[in-house]
């Protein structure tokens, strides 16, 4: 509130790819196998323990949250949004510096991004993603082979 007034101010914040920029499946048949078969079976939490979460990428949130104020979100793109659920709970139980999990396609986001002035940045891995976001968008590591579907 500013002299009087409500404040009509938002917080700026930085969107996560879950798919490459925070973590990636294992290049293994089996392991890929293992992880869509718990997805089939509702088994989530089960489905999200295949997947390597990046250190580098939590420690860039954490240093992000410390020297700005910025809100730092994840969006999950290849999987349902029972997954981000059992992500959102994941990244409570971890202290991750994450506010909000969603999921939403490339293509949905990329389109809402428009009408999303206080998103300054979306972080992504995939290269498949690089045209998703437009300006916004920033290519966060490239160590990641391959699709995740």
């Amino acid at each position: 509130m500013d002299k009087g007034r409500i404040g009509t101010d938002i917080q700026d914040r930085f969107l996560w790819i879950w798919e490459g920029a925070l973590a990636s499946l294992p290049d293994h048949r089996m392991v890929r196998a293992m992880e869509k078969v718990k997805c089939n079976l509702g088994l989530w939490d089960q489905a999200l323990s295949y997947w390597q979460v990046r250190d580098e990428a939590i420690k860039w949130m954490w240093s992000i949250l410390e020297r700005t104020y910025i809100r730092i979100d994840v969006v999950v793109t290849t999987r349902p949004a029972e997954f981000a659920q059992a992500l959102a709970r994941k990244c409570e139980q971890e202290n991750w510096p994450i506010r909000y999990v969603t999921a939403e396609s490339p293509q949905k986001l990329g389109r809402r991004l428009s009408t999303m002035p206080d998103v300054k940045r979306v972080f992504y891995g995939l290269a498949e993603q690089q045209w998703a976001y437009g300006p916004v968008g920033y290519h966060f590591g490239g160590d990641v082979k391959g699709q995740i579907v």
